[in-house]
C-alpha cells in the first residue's frame, strides 16, 4: 500500500470512531432527558427495564469504539513498519490499552452517571415526595 492509502484508511476509520462516539453521546442525552422528564412517573420495574435496554443498546457503539481504536492503532503500527521515516501518520505514544481507556473513559463516565441520575437522583427524589403523602392519608 502507498503512504496515502494508509492515510485514507486511517481517516475513514477515524470517521467511524467519531460516528460511534456520536451514537454514544446521542443515546446518553436521550436517556438522561427521558430520566429527567419521565423518570418520576415510571414504576420501579419499568425504570429497571428501560435502564437495561439502554445498557444493551450502548453495547454496539462501545464495541464500535473499541474496534475502531484497535484498527487505528494497528494501521499506524503497520504504516510505521512500512514507512519508518513516514511523516503522514505519527505514533501516538500510547499503548493500545491506554488509547482505548482514554477513548472509552468519558463515555463510560457519562453512561454510569446517567444511570446514577435516573436511579439515585430522580427516582429517589420521587420516593421522598411520596412518603409524606402516604403518611397524610393514614
Amino acid at each position: 500500500m502507498s503512504e496515502f492509502e494508509y492515510v485514507e484508511i486511517v481517516h475513514l476509520n477515524a470517521a467511524y470512531l467519531g460516528t460511534s462516539a456520536m451514537n454514544v453521546f446521542s443515546i446518553f442525552v436521550a436517556y438522561t432527558l427521558a430520566a429527567h422528564f419521565v423518570g418520576k412517573q415510571l414504576s420501579r420495574n419499568v425504570a429497571v427495564f428501560v435502564s437495561t435496554v439502554y445498557c444493551l443498546f450502548l453495547l454496539g457503539p462501545f464495541a464500535g469504539i473499541v474496534i475502531a481504536t484497535t484498527d487505528l492503532e494497528n494501521l499506524k503500527d503497520a504504516y510505521l513498519i512500512e514507512f519508518p521515516a513516514g511523516t503522514l501518520l505519527s505514533p501516538t505514544g500510547l499503548s493500545l490499552s491506554g488509547t482505548i481507556a482514554l477513548t472509552l473513559a468519558p463515555a463510560l463516565c457519562g453512561w454510569l452517571g446517567s444511570l446514577a441520575y435516573m436511579h439515585a437522583v430522580v427516582r429517589k427524589k420521587d420516593r421522598r415526595t411520596e412518603a409524606p403523602e402516604k403518611s397524610v392519608q393514614s
